[in-house]
């Protein structure tokens, strides 16, 4: 079954910081549960996170839901990477909706892998990706923004929810 899809959306990069110290003073499987818990436990909660953070109407509504409905992740080494499609099909204020809600995913997540004891920083963009979840495949342009991006400076003075690049026109 061909699983690989063409989507259009939001693509955020995260990059652990000081991962090769956290690796050394943890056993891998150790290392692997305490990233694994700490984003699991985030994606569990962001729905009532989203709800509150956003004014509520049903667009809104509509926009939350289809982003944990097609919220998609990959986490690899020090990396994660995570985006939403945003079909056509979406009126405006979905889009919209869809976008806050995204980057208060993104946000959660810097904060509570902080809070764990794992920075990160990151950087959205936005474009065309062929991707594969099920079998860890992404590609595209904006991967390679937003990667850049996370790069392009090397300070702590970032927005909470990371540097944004190729914004949308809506």
């Amino acid at each position: 079954m061909e699983t690989l899809k063409i989507e259009v959306g939001p693509i955020a990069f995260l990059d652990i910081l000081g991962y090769k110290s956290f690796i050394s003073r943890n056993e891998p499987e150790d290392a692997a549960k305490i990233i694994k818990e700490v984003i699991y436990k985030t994606l569990s909660t962001l729905i009532q996170d989203i709800s509150k953070a956003l004014p509520q109407n049903s667009e809104n509504d509509i926009g939350v839901g289809y982003v944990l409905a097609n919220w998609e992740a990959l986490i690899v080494s020090d990396s994660i990477i995570a985006w939403i499609p945003l079909t056509e099909d979406l009126s405006i204020l979905s889009k919209c909706s869809a976008w806050s809600a995204f980057i208060v995913c993104i946000n959660r997540i810097q904060r509570d892998l902080f809070m764990g004891g794992l920075p990160v920083r990151g950087a959205i963009s936005y474009g065309k990706l062929a991707a594969d979840a099920e079998n860890s495949l992404i590609v595209g342009k904006p991967l390679i923004e937003a990667y850049e991006l996370t790069g392009a400076k090397k300070t702590c003075l970032r927005s909470p929810a990371g540097a944004m690049e190729n914004n949308p026109p809506i």
